[in-house]
């Protein structure tokens, strides 16, 4: 029965796999970058004079991590709906995503611009670094996100590590498990990255390749084969058709020494 399962898989994605010999990475996030942003946003009084300053702070931060893809923006805080109530706490630095018309936030600063330590707990973590060192190798990461119950843990496990050996046998790629566990409080905001669309972490497997794209989260330990549907996604034919697998981006998943 195993064995008749193999041939039914290849034979349904074979076909597709000829076709994919590579992934683009660069290619897809040239495509992405004009829909997905991450935004650093000052919400000011005064915000003339907080303009210089947010100027100044980017530098130093695009100096501190080089490869940092980062808009900044200075907005009056009382035309801000949410924010205006706390116009007293001014100035509010926010770090957030922007895609496909939605932006969410998954840092927040109140009062002063953030410290060096403040920023690199948003920029780097243990979790981060370990999927950067797979990314530079140029493998895809699965990123399981474990929770509290053990036993849905290790069956999210089994379903990327079964993932990743069709993905190896089937298309020949190359992949990485890293795990995540979504109460530790250094990856905080890495989980609320993540999350941040819906706002409720829970236990899965983040797809992750390129240089921080995140594609498709799967959420059934049963089906390991959307792992090889999505990774046949990831070649510069076929990425363009995928934004309905809720693509999102990942801060700074690229080394900062290159």
């Amino acid at each position: 029965m195993k064995n008749l399962r193999t041939v039914l898989i290849v034979a349904v994605f074979v076909g597709r796999s000829l076709a994919c010999s590579a992934m683009d990475y660069l290619e897809a996030e040239q495509k992405w970058a004009d829909e997905e942003t991450f935004l650093f946003q000052c919400l000011s009084t005064n915000p003339e004079k907080e303009t210089v300053l947010v100027k100044a702070f980017e530098k130093k931060l695009k100096q501190r991590y080089r490869n940092l893809m980062l808009i900044t923006q200075t907005l009056n805080i009382r035309t801000q709906n949410i924010e205006k109530a706390n116009a007293d706490k001014a100035p509010i630095f926010r770090f957030g995503t922007g895609f496909h018309g939605y932006e969410g936030t998954f840092a927040r600063f109140e009062g002063a611009f953030p410290t060096d330590a403040q920023i690199d707990s948003v920029c780097t973590s243990p979790v981060k670094k370990e999927i950067i060192r797979f990314l530079d190798a140029k493998k895809v990461v699965l990123l399981v996100l474990s929770g509290k119950d053990a036993k849905t843990n290790r069956a999210f496990m089994r379903c990327a590590e079964k993932g990743k050996r069709m993905v190896s046998d089937i298309l020949n790629m190359s992949s990485e498990i890293v795990e995540c566990k979504l109460d530790d409080p250094r990856e905080k905001y890495l989980v609320r990255n993540i999350f941040m669309k819906n706002n409720v972490p829970r236990p899965g497997i983040l797809i992750v390749f390129g240089r921080g794209k995140g594609l498709h989260f799967v959420d059934d330990p049963s089906n390991e084969i959307i792992i090889l549907d999505v990774m046949q996604m990831t070649n510069n034919k076929t990425n363009a058709q995928s934004r309905d697998l809720e693509a999102r981006l990942l801060l700074d998943m690229r080394s900062p020494w290159k």
